[in-house]
């Protein structure tokens, strides 16, 4: 559209402005560390495989994606196929998508008389699924410390989880005070002067059980970083490391 006389000038100055504008930020974000799109890579083709109304994406990557509804589902794209992650019965948190494998923390604590409770870290494999529909799981950890009436502590709460693509997994978790005799569903948080634990289980490693690597009030519960096959935290200031399989 041509513009009134005297304002093209102003209008060719506004965009040479803010394509400037526009490329210096380019350049402001190419020297930030790259961060994946959500739809990197994937088609809408794809996508559309594993889409439901009422369905929300939580995590994806370029071979599929795990939803949230009433429960938690995982999808991959070339097969399209949902696959229930927990059921519907559990709270679900930390949820890590790399590869195929899905890595997830979930909990549940009923009240009393019996106090029955589920505080786990858990993989599953979106390849392969039951004739339930349910996603097939890799490895669980169960940790024989769980919580009784009316008080006790359980080091099984995650601050950290890093999934790598064969499905190893590796997570912080610190000690959670669960009172009273009706406790369930309540907020997890980590208590005062906790106890930190580092835990990794490899791919082969033992399918109910992950291996403590570092345990102490002194670990930084922030600090997880996975990188070229290796784990790293921070424990007293300094930073130690392992390979994760």
């Amino acid at each position: 559209m041509r513009l009134p006389g005297g304002r093209i000038g102003l209008a060719l100055m506004i965009a040479i402005a803010a394509l400037a504008y526009s490329g210096a930020r380019g350049l402001t974000a190419s020297a930030r560390p790259a961060t994946a799109s959500p739809n990197a890579h994937v088609s809408a083709a794809q996508t559309h495989s594993c889409s439901r109304s009422g369905l929300r994406v939580v995590a994806q990557n370029s071979r599929g994606r795990v939803l949230r509804g009433h429960g938690y589902y995982g999808c991959l794209f070339s097969v399209g196929r949902f696959l229930d992650l927990d059921g519907g019965e559990s709270v679900i948190s930390h949820v890590r998508l790399r590869g195929r494998f899905v890595g997830l923390f979930e909990y549940y604590v009923g009240g009393a008389p019996h106090c029955e409770a589920g505080l786990n870290v858990a993989v599953f494999d979106l390849s392969r699924g039951d004739a339930y529909g349910l996603a097939r799981e890799i490895f669980r950890d169960y940790d024989p410390r769980q919580p009784t009436c009316p008080r006790r502590d359980i080091p099984a709460v995650p601050t950290q989880v890093v999934l790598k693509e064969n499905g190893a997994i590796a997570w912080i978790r610190c000690t959670w005070r669960a009172e009273g005799s009706g406790f369930g569903g309540a907020p997890l948080s980590c208590a005062e002067q906790a106890t930190y634990e580092v835990v990794k289980h490899d791919a082969r490693g033992n399918r109910r059980r992950g291996r403590v690597l570092a345990s102490g009030p002194a670990i930084d519960p922030t600090s997880l970083r996975l990188r070229r096959g290796r784990i790293s935290w921070v424990d007293g200031g300094r930073t130690q490391s392992a390979r994760l399989r």
